[in-house]
């Protein structure tokens, strides 16, 4: 893929989304809390953007996300 921009906010609206990957792309933006809504998210891969801030805290809540891949950006803070 070639996706440039930020990460709609939208996204959290699909609640039955159970993967999202949006790897090796050109993602220049904060990783949006409205994706921690997605409660039913088992693997997230965001690597190998441009991605900034911290990961949003809301994320613990989610029991299901065994896969939080974001290796290659410039993310800040712990997880």
């Amino acid at each position: 893929n070639q996706l440039t921009g930020s990460i709609p906010t939208q996204l959290g609206a699909l609640t039955a989304l159970t993967g999202l990957n949006m790897g090796s792309n050109r993602l220049l933006s904060v990783i949006p809390s409205e994706l921690a809504a997605l409660t039913k998210l088992v693997w997230l891969r965001a690597w190998q953007n441009g991605l900034t801030g911290s990961i949003p805290s809301e994320f613990a809540a989610n029991t299901l996300l065994g896969e939080l891949n974001v290796h290659t950006n410039q993310l800040t803070g712990t997880i």
